[in-house]
């Protein structure tokens, strides 16, 4: 035996000799390793080199905690992302994969993984973007505007290119003021324009500083009613910003409790709605709730964030300021009446005494930024309704002099679809108006002072297409005594002296004279027999619950 491995060992050092030039080829290296590799086995361990040779074939579990499917015998375990709903993907050795604390090197998300369901969904337009929470469910009346109605040249009664435009961006709710130099006709001229577009109405009234509202304001809902229907769901304001003309909560509320249940009873479909604050203010609203009988369907006030002369950064973070204020107002609500009623906010922008070269109104970024951040925050809020202000006849409006939708226009227009398009827009849940409530002592009654000439009702036949704008008869029309009112009566001036408005938190308020001053424009005249057929806009009755 000793002998046959001696003489196959001098066999093997000839070979060698004689091809030693082949020794050092791969495939001698590659065989002696094999050899080798055989040898070890042969002793009992685990060569590594089947490890790498064997393909992955063990069976994949998955992680209760990150619903996370990872092949647990990997040498270099590999994670296929299943999206679980309310958790944090991690790899298997628990590390997350998104990082929810900031990084200086960035953790990188797989490209491929698709979003749970419960995260954010946007809104993207050319415009802005607008991120809500999946399933959000959005009153349309978010997207409402102001009409400025100054005088009978307003561009939205003059030019049926606005109003066609109007009917294509689907404004869905038109709030309408009323003024002391306005004759009926214009008024139901401007009525007649908000049916034409297929928009809801919100009318402003008359209020405590009219000492001849009862009267005023039930020849206005006459003349609604005959455009509308008196069954159809007209919204009204009691008064416009009457407390930044000096009228305190006790006497707001006082002119409520007289007016309101007379005025119903001329509109039981209507929408009642107080006390119209020019800003928040939380004490004022308290005590309206505390006594208003009837209670209020709605209440409101407006919001702007900044003065024309302050910075674009100040304008825009003063947003924030609005969800203190309708959380507040909620919690209030809550406390004070035992529900949270639906909030209008009727007037809404960035300056109340904005001009046309503040650096602000004329430039396209800060417009845009602004727009679509107030509007993801209203709409994130839940607000009931929000009108900008105003679509003509101002410094910043939604249509421009030449019948063309501005950046503000175009950037509201396009996330109004973009939300409808997605289905966020919704009508909410139907709610009855709100009665009054009996007590030991009635209510008094405001008599109407007789004329000789009583107040008519001017009937107006409603139709899908609005009849030309009737003409009353100058007898038709009673003479108020004059009064001062909240809303801007004139456009004496051709820059907007500023009313005094809501104060930051941390700015000082600069001084400010209460007015609105509408800017004087050219306005295009167009024939106002051109028809425009009403876009399907939801039509929502007010939700108890926002």
């Amino acid at each position: 035996m000793i002998f046959s491995v001696h003489r196959a060992l001098l066999r093997l050092l000839f070979r060698i000799r004689h091809y030693r030039s082949r020794l050092l080829s791969p495939q001698v290296i590659i065989a002696l390793l094999l050899i080798g590799s055989s040898l070890w086995a042969m002793s009992g361990d685990v060569s590594p080199l089947t490890a790498l040779a064997a393909p992955h074939t063990s069976q994949a579990t998955e992680s209760p905690a990150s619903g996370l499917a990872v092949s647990v015998l990997s040498p270099t375990p590999t994670a296929q992302i299943r999206p679980s709903v309310g958790t944090t993907p991690t790899s298997s050795t628990g590390q997350p994969l998104v990082s929810s604390t900031p990084s200086t090197t960035p953790t990188p998300v797989p490209t491929s993984t698709p979003l749970p369901a419960a995260t954010p969904t946007t809104a993207l337009t050319s415009n802005g973007t607008l991120s809500l929470p999946a399933g959000s469910q959005i009153s349309p009346y978010l997207f409402g505007t102001n009409l400025g109605l100054f005088d009978g040249n307003d561009q939205v009664l003059t030019s049926s290119t606005t109003r066609t435009l109007l009917a294509q961006m689907r404004i869905p709710i038109i709030r309408m003021p009323v003024r002391s130099n306005l004759s009926d006709a214009v008024e139901v001229q401007a009525a007649q324009a908000i049916k034409q577009i297929g928009a809801a109405p919100l009318v402003i009234l008359h209020g405590a500083v009219d000492t001849n509202a009862l009267a005023d304001d039930t020849r206005v809902i006459n003349y609604i009613n005959g455009v509308f229907g008196s069954s159809a769901t007209v919204y009204y304001e009691l008064g416009n910003e009457e407390d930044l003309g000096g009228v305190n909560a006790s006497r707001y509320v006082a002119s409520w409790n007289s007016l309101v249940p007379q005025l119903k009873q001329l509109a039981p479909n209507a929408r009642f709605i107080g006390p119209v604050n020019f800003q928040y203010n939380g004490s004022y609203l308290q005590t309206f709730l505390q006594q208003a009988n009837p209670r209020p369907d709605i209440v409101s006030w407006h919001e702007y964030t900044c003065d024309d002369s302050w910075t674009q950064d100040v304008c825009i973070s003063h947003i924030d300021n609005w969800t203190k204020h309708i959380n507040d107002a909620r919690s209030m609500m809550t406390s004070t009446i035992g529900s949270a009623l639906p909030i209008m906010i009727t007037e809404y922008n960035y300056a109340p005494n904005a001009n046309p070269n503040d650096g602000k109104a004329n430039d396209a970024a800060f417009m845009t930024t602004w727009t679509t951040k107030a509007l993801q925050t209203l709409a994130a809020d839940n607000i009931y309704g929000a009108m900008q202000y105003s679509v003509t006849n101002t410094a910043i409006p939604m249509i421009n002099s030449s019948g063309t939708a501005t950046t503000q226009g175009t950037v509201l227009a396009a996330l109004y679809q973009a939300l409808l398009t997605q289905g966020h827009l919704i009508t909410p849940t139907a709610l009855p108006t709100t009665a009054v409530t009996p007590t030991n002592t009635p209510t008094p009654t405001v008599a109407v002072t007789p004329t000789d000439t009583p107040i008519p009702t001017i009937g107006v036949t409603p139709t899908d297409t609005p009849s030309p704008t009737p003409t009353p008869s100058p007898a038709a029309t009673p003479s108020p005594t004059p009064s001062p009112t909240a809303t801007p009566t004139s456009k004496a001036t051709a820059t907007p002296t500023p009313k005094a408005t809501a104060t930051p938190e941390t700015t000082a308020t600069p001084t400010a004279t209460p007015t609105k001053t509408p800017v004087v424009t050219s306005t295009p005249t167009a024939s106002s027999t051109s028809t425009v057929t009403p876009t399907a806009t939801p039509t929502p009755p007010v939700s108890n619950t926002e």
